[in-house]
């Protein structure tokens, strides 16, 4: 890869000012210095957004009116000028040779849609997601991975209906969907200095299990996964009793019936191999919440 090919840096900022400065200061600290940084606010009350113009001039700010959750993330992608865009959120930095490194594996194969990270989760101690050890992964984690630009002129960019979380996955389905893969470089660290703010387990069992649920209705057959759908919110229920949060779960459900019509429209079931791929949905389990251990 050229060294003077250009990579775009994508940040979605809100409401972790120090965490925010943190980043930037790790970004510009990169070996490879052919970068341009974009910080999306979303719509930020704590000074990030004045921090970042007092402190980082050459940074593009996009400063939004209200909170749209990771399709902030989509902002910056319009205005990309790079070839490549690796995106990050306010508290996750990059080693300082993650970009010089990962632009090699784009090279000779015009499939690599994406080249996911080693997201590490400073305070635990831990990768917050085991990957398959195979370098062919279906998968990546949204606050680490550098995307090839042209791959969203196919798929298009984060679905801004998921607000919070699994959009990932989301991309991930449209990304194989159309011929892309993603390679995954355990040597290539993310640092995810996990900030606690703007988090908690019910809100994010709220957006799993809606979410969950949003994306089986929209890629997979019904016939493959109509099934999967009610072992998923009974099991997401009898969690919830179990463990709690199950009002927020049973919000959660309640919020997708609410969608059904809208979502109705935009149907695009997979292509047959590309939903066993991904095991026609089997990701979305009944009876566990292995997305939160590294939370709890």
């Amino acid at each position: 890869m050229r060294t003077n090919t250009l990579v775009t840096v994508n940040i979605l900022s809100y409401n972790r000012r120090d965490e925010l400065r943190n980043t930037l200061l790790k970004v510009f600290e990169q070996d490879y210095k052919n970068i341009e940084v974009i910080v999306v606010d979303n719509a930020s009350i704590d000074g990030s957004a004045e921090m970042v113009n007092a402190e980082f001039p050459t940074v593009k700010l996009i400063r939004l009116s209200k909170n749209i959750g990771i399709a902030g993330w989509n902002e910056g992608f319009k205005i990309a000028r790079g070839d490549f865009v690796l995106v990050l959120d306010d508290d996750s930095y990059p080693n300082n040779n993650i970009i010089s490194q990962s632009l090699n594996e784009f090279s000779g194969n015009s499939n690599v849609g994406v080249v996911a990270f080693n997201i590490w989760n400073i305070s635990k101690k831990m990768n917050e997601i085991s990957y398959n050890p195979a370098n062919e992964m279906p998968h990546f984690v949204g606050c680490g991975a550098l995307i090839r630009k042209t791959v969203f002129e196919s798929v298009g960019y984060f679905n801004e209906l998921l607000f919070l979380y699994e959009h990932e996955r989301d991309f991930t389905l449209r990304l194989y969907e159309k011929d892309y893969i993603i390679k995954y470089k355990n040597n290539l660290v993310v640092n995810h200095n996990a900030s606690y703010l703007n988090r908690s387990n019910k809100r994010m069992k709220y957006y799993f299990t809606r979410n969950y649920l949003i994306i089986l209705f929209i890629y997979f057959s019904f016939n493959k996964v109509f099934l999967r759908m009610i072992r998923l919110i009974i099991g997401r229920c009898y969690s919830g009793i179990k463990q709690g949060g199950f009002f927020s779960i049973l919000k959660g459900i309640v919020s997708f019936i609410i969608l059904v019509p809208e979502l109705m429209n935009l149907r695009v079931p997979l292509e047959e191999s590309v939903q066993k791929k991904f095991g026609y949905g089997s990701f979305a389990g009944g009876f566990h919440f292995k997305e939160f251990d590294w939370y709890n």
